[in-house]
C-alpha cells in the first residue's frame, strides 16, 4: 500500500498506511520471539534469543544499505525523466531534505516525483522480503501456545 503513495497523496492516506505498516512490523518482529520461546528447550533459549536479536539487527542493517542503493539508483534514473534540467549529482548530494534549496522552484514537483518513484522501488524490495519471510515461515510448523486450563473439582 505504501508504494501507491505519490506526492499528491492525502496526509490521511500516508498516516494510515504507516500505522498499518508499523503494526505489521511490530507484530512480525515479535512472532519470531514467541515461536522460538515455545519451540526451544529452556537450556537453549538464551542462545536462540540472541541469534534472533542478532539476525533482526543485522538484517535491518543490510536492508538499509540495500534500500539506499536502490534509492540512489532510482533517483539517478528518474530525475532525467521528471526534471531534466536539474543536476542529478547536486540533488543527490543535497538529499531529500535540502534539494529545494539548490534547484529552481519550477523543478521542485519533478524532483518530488522522481523521489516518489525511486522510493517506491525500495518498497518493492520490502514487499519481496516480506513475501520471502512469509513463505519461509510456513515450514516452521504449528504449535498451540495457549496454556491448558486446569479445571478444579468442586468441593
Amino acid at each position: 500500500m505504501i508504494s501507491t503513495l505519490t506526492p499528491r497523496s492525502s496526509p490521511v492516506k500516508w498516516i494510515f498506511y504507516q500505522i498499518i505498516a508499523g503494526t505489521g512490523r511490530g507484530a512480525g518482529m515479535q512472532m519470531a520471539i514467541v515461536a522460538t520461546q515455545n519451540h526451544i528447550s529452556v537450556a537453549h533459549l538464551s542462545v536462540a534469543m540472541s541469534i534472533i536479536m542478532f539476525a533482526q539487527s543485522f538484517g535491518s542493517a543490510l536492508f538499509v544499505a540495500f534500500g539506499e542503493t536502490i534509492l540512489s539508483t532510482g533517483i539517478k534514473n528518474a530525475l532525467p525523466k521528471f526534471a531534466p534540467s536539474v543536476n542529478v549529482q547536486q540533488v543527490i548530494e543535497a538529499g531529500a531534505t535540502h534539494f529545494r534549496e539548490i534547484i529552481k522552484k519550477e523543478d521542485i514537483p519533478g524532483v518530488a516525483w522522481a523521489y516518489s518513484e525511486a522510493i517506491n522501488h525500495v518498497f518493492y524490495l520490502v514487499t519481496a522480503a516480506g513475501v520471502m519471510v512469509f513463505v519461509s515461515s510456513l515450514g516452521m510448523g504449528w504449535k498451540n501456545i495457549k496454556e491448558a486450563k486446569v479445571v478444579q473439582p468442586e468441593a
